[in-house]
C-alpha cells in the first residue's frame, strides 16, 4: 500500500513513554508521527485518579531536559527516605527494618513522586507545542515490512511509513504482536494490593 504519510519516527502509544520519547526526538528535528487510540489530555481536564509514579533522578533529569518537570514539581512530593521492610526471615520475630536516606549520599532526594495524570497531561501539552511532532488519534491495525522502511495501516485507513516504528503500546502492544516478536510469562503465585490512604498528619 502506498503511503499517505512518511515520517523519519512513527510512535505507536500515547503514554507516558510515547510522549516523552517523542518529545527528546521531537526537539532536535527530527520528524516524528505519535498515534494513540485516545485524545491528548487537556490540562484543564486534569482529574486526579491516585496513580503516582516514582521517578528517581535520572528520569527527572529526561523531564527537565524537555522543558517539562518545572510545571509538575510544585505538585510532587520528595522521595527522601526509602524503607526496605523484610518479613521473611523467620529468625527475627519482627520485621526487618532498613531505611536509606537521600541526605546521606548529599542529594536534596532520591526522587519524586508524581501524579500520572498530570504528567501525561503536561507531556501532552508539550508535544501538541512541538511543530516536528503530529498526533493522529487512531490505532494500529497492520503492520509491513521492506528493506528500507515499515508501513502502519492505521484503523482509519491512513498508511505511515518511516525508517524506525517504535511500540510505546504496552503491555498487550499491538506492536510487538505484528511484528512477531514472542514473549514469555511467568507466573510467581504473588497478588498486590493497592489502596490509598488520607493521613490525619503531614507526612512531612
Amino acid at each position: 500500500m502506498p503511503a499517505d504519510i512518511r515520517t523519519d519516527i512513527l510512535i505507536i502509544g500515547g503514554g507516558v513513554p510515547g510522549l516523552t520519547l517523542s518529545l527528546l526526538l521531537g526537539r532536535v528535528g527530527i520528524q516524528i508521527v505519535l498515534v494513540d487510540p485516545a485524545p491528548l489530555p487537556l490540562i484543564k481536564d486534569i482529574k486526579e485518579d491516585g496513580r503516582t509514579a516514582a521517578l528517581m533522578q535520572g528520569s527527572l533529569n529526561i523531564l527537565r531536559s524537555i522543558d517539562v518537570w518545572q510545571h509538575c514539581a510544585d505538585i510532587s512530593a520528595p522521595l527522601q527516605t526509602l524503607r526496605i521492610i523484610d518479613d521473611k526471615d523467620r529468625a527475627h520475630p519482627e520485621p526487618l527494618l532498613v531505611d536509606f536516606k537521600a541526605d546521606e549520599i548529599g542529594m536534596e532526594s532520591f526522587g519524586y513522586n508524581i501524579p500520572i495524570t498530570a504528567l501525561r497531561a503536561h507531556l501532552a501539552k508539550a508535544v501538541t507545542d512541538n511543530n516536528a511532532i503530529t498526533f493522529y488519534q487512531s490505532a494500529l491495525a497492520d503492520l509491513s515490512f521492506s528493506d528500507h522502511e515499515a508501513t502502519a495501516t492505521l484503523e482509519d485507513g491512513t498508511a505511515v511509513s518511516a525508517t524506525l516504528i517504535v511500540g510505546a503500546d504496552g503491555r498487550k502492544s499491538a506492536v510487538r504482536s505484528l511484528s512477531g516478536i514472542e514473549t514469555w510469562e511467568r507466573d510467581y503465585g504473588q497478588s498486590a494490593i493497592t489502596c490509598l490512604l488520607s493521613h490525619t498528619k503531614s507526612h512531612q
